[in-house]
């Protein structure tokens, strides 16, 4: 048998066993003032991949080793999610997920914190929430894993766009809001970002939070979740357009370079440094540079090596 006709007699039980499955429980508390709901997402998954080019065994994806039709029978998603209000004022959710359970014959995956939100509302549709959250993007970064459609890929995208992030989420404060009859949704804030290291150590050197939001316009319908469905099973119609961005300073470890007024060569501008370089400048340039001087500073010695530096002039008044 052909891998196009054993895919085709495989695409039935594979279209059954992708569909999630959910169950919500409400959990009695004794108090009107208390809501808690339970809910438990299973994704069971069939997957076969053909025509691919061979993969080593702990390949993720992708055909046999043999480069024929290969079967991988796993948990796309398991997920514990609980979630309620307090005293009217008050929301919260929880989610623990486990992905790609069994996946490729690994069952050595761990289960760990997708979602956690503590949330005040001070006003009907306005939510200010902080802990570790779904940052806004685009419509599709706070989607909703158990009322998506088929497709998946999407979400690997957009995390290529971040500076920062574990499933499009980081921690942080935000606010959520629908404004002017729930014709304008508000959703954006503060969050984690990039962080220096030993490695990238010109990165956010200050430690400054990423802004990061976004703003659609509803033209039919709103949506009130956290999570975005990506069906909607109530009847109701929704489209919105949008525009969305983050933004932190020196959250890239991709050099700012200028050109150095004095020597004209390129330099790349350092935590500190004005237009000029006048503080402290790494220079690109390969030529010698024993006695140039900017800005009331001067080189020991001569450097050609990448990444010197120029040190102060402490005669220079």
């Amino acid at each position: 048998m052909s891998p196009m006709k054993a895919a085709l007699h495989f695409l039935p039980m594979a279209a059954f066993l992708a569909s999630p499955v959910v169950f919500a429980i409400n959990v009695p508390t004794g108090s009107d003032d208390l809501n808690l709901n339970v809910n438990v997402l299973l994704q069971v998954r069939a997957e076969g991949n053909f025509d691919g080019p061979p993969t080593t065994p702990t390949s993720s994806e992708g055909a046999s080793p043999a480069g024929t039709f290969n079967t991988d029978f796993y948990l796309r998603r398991a997920r514990l999610i609980a979630s309620g209000t307090a005293y009217k004022h008050f929301v919260f959710n929880i989610m623990l997920d486990t992905p790609f359970f069994g996946r490729r014959g690994n069952f050595g995956g761990s289960t760990f914190v997708q979602d956690l939100a503590v949330g005040f509302v001070p006003f009907k549709d306005v939510i200010i929430e902080g802990g570790f959250l779904f940052m806004p993007f685009a419509h599709q970064s706070p989607a909703s894993g158990s009322s998506g459609n088929g497709l998946e890929g999407l979400g690997t995208v957009l995390a290529n766009l971040y500076n920062n992030q574990r499933g499009l989420r980081e921690t942080g404060v935000q606010v959520r809001a629908l404004v002017f009859d729930r014709r304008i949704l508000v959703r954006g804030g503060l969050y984690e970002g990039a962080r220096a290291t030993t490695t990238a150590p010109n990165v956010n050197p200050n430690g400054r939070p990423l802004v990061g939001g976004m703003l659609r316009l509803n033209l039919v319908g709103d949506e009130t979740a956290y999570a975005y469905p990506g069906i909607y099973m109530d009847g109701k119609s929704r489209v919105s357009i949008g525009v969305g961005g983050q933004f932190q300073n020196m959250g890239s470890n991709v050099p700012i370079t200028t050109t150095c007024p004095a020597t004209r060569s390129l330099c790349c501008r350092q935590p500190g440094t004005d237009s000029t370089g006048a503080k402290a400048a790494t220079r690109l340039a390969t030529a010698p540079r024993a006695s140039s001087a900017t800005a009331g500073m001067k080189s020991s010695r001569k450097r050609t090596s990448i990444g010197s530096t120029a040190t102060p002039d402490r005669t220079a008044s």
